[in-house]
């Protein structure tokens, strides 16, 4: 009788309706609790459980009076209602775009693939709180459109950090599943610190010439609105492809300079007519031709005509031009690579690897293989591999920390080819490669300045020369006759000059050649950075002296009035700078040279300017290769018919997954 009584209990007596205005405009109903007291506490479940749980957890006293609780008792016993003993109700704040931005994570930073979405246990876990947050359930095809309006949001943020800038390109190939993926970084610095960011992981379909590499690299640029004069450098690897592009690059650079030149040269020529009357009214000769109504193509249209034909020129043929700004690097951690497999590649060195391959494939058989299992203390010895040298310098180490167990573990026959000659030669090895392989590691370093590779490489070199040894001299001596490769350049010198650690080697290491060239291009580099930057043009003030009445000098000063055209006051001014810097006192090796030169701004900002400007330029294409080892876990197996587009957008925001979270994204 009493159960029933209860269950006649009247919620319409504790709940009323009420009408409210929902975010979105919409007119909605839902009902209060009158002894809360609170006219914004409403539910947006009305069932019956949910009102008396309500009563039963907010105002015990009151269900207790009328029995409720009681009730709701008898109705956890119900077969029906177990279910509810063990949930328990969270709450919790959520912004539904944050919400979609870690499903973007998920696929991109996470690797999970896009069929994860559609799993029906993904689905119970997440239908609930997207339900709660009023948005709809993410799955395999609406889960492509958070990723691609996150690419958008990205590239926009990063073409705010490169507005107004010199930057320094990275490019790189790669190949997975047989797609090929050329990855494009851009490098800069930005609050004192080196900056890498990843502008395209673009797919591949056609043949990767230099014509195509460099459409390519001209698309990324357009895609971030980064101008071609903001180009300071390119670095690749020695690739013949990729050197052309570089090339193919600077040429056009020089061609969109060549023809802003040419306006200005109209514009000057414009306003100094009436000066080359009078000097063609003081002779006989007759008047010079008149090159702005002549109909014949300048020569600029001329290098326009054959741009367009790049591709069928070879690569002996192509111009070099010294005035473009923008310049090729080549990687020197590629190129290190290749100095240590030239020495590898030798018969001695061969047949020494090729014996000791035997034996790791020797030991990783049964019954040797078991007995390193076993023992958790011992290293299981691994093979080689053919692109990375490092391996090598690994795989033979691997034997010598092991080499008392694995002595003991041979039977006599193979006890005799591995005397205790060989093992000698296994230490050997192992002591003349160190250096070369410390070297390696060190310049893995994405953020490594030129003067920090300079630096590397000379302590490996100094290593070298103290190990008596054949081996070692053969390696010291490819990568003296590799190091041009990479150091024979304007750009290079440039930054050595303003890496005032280096200030008090003896002999100095630039010659006065080699001097003389870095200070030309960071000239050059100091007008590009105006022009770039929008600094005004201090104008040339006339202070030549008025002529001598005697001795009129109209020719001789027109020529001086050329010279200072050519060579600004500021110009004059930064070379100054440039030259004393020489002068300065050395900073200590362990000093970070772009912190110190970032703390300068209140002295000199322009020199300042420069001397990060130069200091940006990527010695090696490390970045980029990092970037690859995503595209092995995105373009898995399981992954295999993803589509170009999401591929590219994936890759992106993997390379960049620094941007997800940091920017605010308000999703479609």
């Amino acid at each position: 009788m009493a159960s029933k009584k209860q269950s006649e209990v009247n919620l319409s007596d504790f709940f009323v309706s009420k009408k409210w205005i929902s975010s979105d405009g919409r007119e909605v109903r839902s009902l209060c609790c009158v002894l809360c007291g609170d006219p914004s506490k409403t539910f947006k479940c009305e069932s019956k459980w949910n009102l008396k749980r309500h009563l039963v957890t907010k105002h015990k006293e009151k269900a207790k009076e009328i029995g409720l609780d009681k009730d709701l008792e008898d109705e956890n016993c119900d077969p029906n209602a177990q279910s509810f003993k063990n949930k328990i109700k969270v709450s919790f704040w959520v912004d539904p775009n944050d919400h979609k931005k870690r499903m973007v994570k998920w696929v991109s930073v996470g690797n999970v693939p896009l069929n994860f979405f559609n799993l029906k246990c993904v689905q119970e876990v997440l239908h609930p709180i997207e339900e709660g947050m009023k948005i709809g359930h993410t799955n395999r095809h609406n889960i492509l459109q958070y990723v691609h309006d996150c690419t958008v949001n990205a590239v926009k943020h990063i073409s705010l950090e490169m507005q107004g800038k010199l930057i320094s390109i990275k490019a790189d190939l790669a190949s997975r599943k047989g797609r090929t993926i050329l990855g494009i970084n851009a490098q800069f610095i930005k609050h004192g610190e080196i900056v890498v960011r990843t502008l395209m992981m673009a797919e591949r379909f056609e043949k990767n010439t230099a014509e195509n590499i460099m459409e390519e690299i001209l698309r990324a640029l357009a895609t971030f609105d980064i101008q071609l004069p903001q180009i300071y450098s390119i670095t690749t690897d020695n690739g013949s492809n990729m050197l052309k592009a570089t090339r193919l690059t600077r040429n056009l650079q020089e061609l969109n300079d060549s023809c802003l030149d040419e306006r200005e040269e109209s514009e000057y020529e414009d306003t100094d007519a009436e000066g080359d009357e009078e000097l063609s009214a003081d002779t006989d000769e007759p008047n010079s031709i008149d090159f702005e109504t002549t109909e014949e193509p300048s020569e600029s249209d001329a290098l326009w005509d054959d741009d367009f034909h790049l591709q069928d020129m070879k690569d002996d043929e192509l111009p070099v031009i010294e005035k473009a700004s923008l310049t090729g690097i080549r990687c020197a951690a590629h190129t290190v690579q290749l100095s240590v497999l030239d020495v590898l590649k030798k018969d001695t060195v061969a047949k020494f690897l090729t014996k000791t391959r035997k034996l790791v494939k020797t030991l990783r058989a049964q019954p040797y293989g078991n007995m390193f299992r076993h023992d958790k203390t011992k290293k299981l010895p691994f093979f080689d591999g053919d692109t990375r040298w490092g391996s090598s310098h690994q795989m033979v180490d691997c034997l010598l920390q092991q080499q008392d167990f694995i002595i003991s573990m041979l039977p006599p026959n193979l006890l005799k080819d591995y005397s205790a000659n060989y093992w000698k030669r296994v230490e050997q090895f192992v002591l003349v490669t160190t250096p070369l392989y410390v070297l390696t590691k060190r310049i893995q370093e994405e953020t490594m300045t030129c003067g920090q590779l300079f630096l590397y490489w000379k302590e490996c070199c100094l290593d070298l020369e103290v190990l008596q040894d054949t081996l070692a001299k053969q390696l010291l001596d490819a990568l003296v006759e590799r190091k041009p490769m990479w150091f024979n350049n304007p750009a290079f010198y440039a930054a050595l000059l303003v890496d005032l650690r280096l200030n008090e080697f003896d002999p100095p290491i630039l010659t006065a050649e080699q001097k003389e060239e870095g200070i030309m291009h960071m000239l050059a580099t100091w007008k590009s950075i105006k022009a770039v930057t929008g600094k005004q043009k201090i104008e040339v003030e006339s202070t030549a002296p008025t002529s001598s009445k005697n001795t009129p000098l109209k020719r001789v000063q027109q020529l001086l009035s050329a010279s200072k055209q050519s060579k600004p006051p500021d110009i004059s001014e930064m070379e100054k700078k440039i030259r004393r810097l020489s002068l300065e006192p050395s900073l200590p090796l362990e000093c970070d040279v772009i912190e110190w030169w970032d703390k300068q701004y209140n002295k000199d900002v322009d020199l300042v300017q420069l001397a990060l400007t130069v200091l940006q330029l990527p010695c090696t294409q490390v970045s980029v290769e990092r970037s690859f080892n995503g595209l092995g876990q995105i373009l898995s197996k399981f992954r295999t018919s993803l589509g170009s587009i999401p591929l590219q957008q994936i890759l992106f925001l993997k390379a960049n997954d620094n941007f997800i979270d940091s920017i605010y994204m308000n999703f479609a």
